[in-house]
């Protein structure tokens, strides 16, 4: 993110993110945190590693040179988990580059 944040002046970006634990226990939705998946846990697709809550994806935007333009989330917007079908949420974003150079 950082590397296209010094060539590129915009990103459109989806992801998912997640509120709870796969268990449903746990709550992190508003702490800057990300969910390391097993190899199979997320739709048995070993590529993916990384869930992050919609706090931590925020703050690796900022962090890697990006500032939100627009943001939006859609799916199970309510108690979304990282793992399971039905706890699929995915955030939408519109950024801009704080790094590039003009």
């Amino acid at each position: 993110m950082e590397y296209l944040a010094k060539i590129t002046k915009y990103c459109l970006i989806s992801t998912r993110i997640a509120k709870m634990s796969p268990d449903q226990k746990v709550s992190f939705g508003n702490l800057p945190i990300a969910y390391l998946l097993a190899h199979d846990e997320s739709n048995n697709d070993s590529t993916n590693y990384w869930v992050f809550s919609d706090t931590g994806f925020k703050r690796i935007l900022f962090r890697t040179g990006w500032e939100i333009c627009d943001y939006m989330t859609t799916g199970n917007t309510v108690n979304s988990d990282p793992a399971t079908p039905e706890g699929d949420e995915r955030a939408f974003c519109l950024v801009k580059s704080v790094l590039l150079r003009e």
